[in-house]
């Protein structure tokens, strides 16, 4: 079963390679991305992903993009963080830079992102594959 991909999920790819361009020209990982520990990025990841069940009762994604400070739920800059998680560790696998990825496919990374992460149990995905694969070829 294949999930529309919901409208804040690319989202976080852009600002997670908004995030990886300034890390890799600055040399300093930003603040919106150290914001979360650990647990609390793992949290969230898992809990974007249970939420694709219902997006009608889900919070719209400026809140997960955003958060709020102080809210365990979603934590302030918390698709920041994730955003530039999910990106960092695609840059990382595939040796590449941020400044290079212009015309990267959002689908493309989160669906890569999804297969190996390991915030991603298959309890949390249900094992579903909640990214849909673009068609790359023309």
């Amino acid at each position: 079963i294949c999930e529309i991909l919901p409208e804040y999920l690319p989202v976080f790819v852009s600002e997670g390679l908004a995030l990886a361009f300034e890390e890799e020209i600055v040399g300093e990982t930003p603040k919106g991305a150290q914001c979360l520990t650990q647990k609390a990025l793992a949290g969230f990841a898992q809990r974007m992903v249970s939420e694709l069940d219902d997006l009608e009762k889900a919070e719209p994604y400026d809140v997960r993009l955003f958060g709020h400070d102080g809210d365990p739920k979603y934590p302030l800059f918390c698709g920041f963080a994730l955003g530039h998680r999910i990106v960092s560790m695609w840059l990382k696998a595939h040796n590449l830079k941020a400044s290079e990825q212009t015309n990267a496919y959002a689908s493309e990374i989160l669906g890569w992102w999804q297969k190996n992460d390991s915030f991603l149990s298959a309890k949390a995905t249900k094992g579903r594959i909640i990214i849909p694969q673009p068609s790359l070829t023309p």
